[in-house]
């Protein structure tokens, strides 16, 4: 979980650095710029699927168990 948080905040910074800061020219500003953001876009829905698949897991096991007994 912790690469995912990093992951999404160096895309992040990728993305919004490139905006603010006209180091490249043209149209390679806006593909490093639309390539940040899809890291964080990425790593963002990566990370929600992570937590909702815990959260389901986590009351499949109570289910189970309380069926058990």
């Amino acid at each position: 979980m912790f690469w995912n948080y990093l992951n999404m905040s160096i895309g992040l910074v990728i993305g919004l650095a490139n905006v603010f800061n006209s180091a490249f020219q043209g149209i390679m500003r806006w593909v490093i710029v639309g390539c940040g953001l899809l890291i964080f876009i990425y790593n963002l829905i990566v990370t929600f699927n992570q937590k909702q698949n815990e959260a389901a897991n986590q009351n499949t096991a109570g289910i189970i168990s309380r069926k058990s007994r």
